[in-house]
């Protein structure tokens, strides 16, 4: 900056010195969703920060509010030159979740949703239900299998593989397991005495030993 009086003059270099934008709006937005509650799939999230003209603001941090057994990745960033900060999050907990985000006095608040996991069958039980039918072909012993997981709750919409002697034919066999992990098949043959029945499924298998009479 110049300054000049009369044949005097000086000239002083001005510095201004940029104000800090101030973020007024928070907006939290799910991109991704319905990840799988493994605890490795991904659900992402974007926080956005603007100004009051609706600018983004940047090199501003959100700090990320979760339930247990969710996982922030990323959290740590600073919004970029667009106002996005991008995070994923990672949970073993299935159903709605509420992710809240904060930053200078902001708050925004959105819903992400984790899928429940398939269960995997862990354990096989055979339970012969009916016995002792005639070996005639026609009439039929009866046999359930139980699918369970690792914590004893039942595995549904699996199917069984079963084992049966040549002289044995199974009824039912393309079932998958109902709501209480159960699949029953029936049993007849033309030979009679004891027959060996097994059924497997996930590598597991059980078996049990079905008669059938002479009549």
């Amino acid at each position: 900056m110049s300054v000049q009086s009369g044949s005097a003059s000086a000239t002083q270099n001005a510095h201004f010195t940029a104000t800090d934008v101030v973020a007024s709006h928070l907006a939290l937005n799910v991109t991704k969703d319905n990840a799988l509650a493994d605890g490795s799939e991904t659900d992402t999230v974007v926080a956005t920060l603007t100004d009051s003209n609706d600018r983004p603001v940047s090199g501003k941090k959100v700090s990320w509010t979760v339930p247990v057994g969710v996982t922030v990745k990323g959290g740590d960033a600073v919004s970029d030159s667009s106002g996005k900060i991008t995070v994923q999050l990672l949970s073993t907990v299935s159903g709605d979740v509420k992710v809240s985000g904060a930053s200078g006095g902001l708050t925004a608040e959105t819903t992400a949703h984790f899928t429940v996991v398939p269960a995997e069958v862990s354990h096989v039980a055979l339970e012969i239900t009916r016995d002792e039918a005639v070996a005639d072909g026609i009439s039929t012993n009866e046999v359930v299998a139980t699918l369970t997981d690792t914590n004893g709750n039942p595995v549904s919409g699996k199917k069984v593989s079963w084992t049966v002697p040549s002289s044995v034919t199974v009824k039912g066999g393309d079932a998958v397991s109902d709501s209480n992990g159960r699949v029953t098949v029936q049993l007849t043959s033309m030979v009679g005495g004891q027959k060996e029945v097994s059924a497997a499924s996930n590598g597991h298998v059980a078996s049990a030993v079905v008669i059938f009479s002479l009549g």
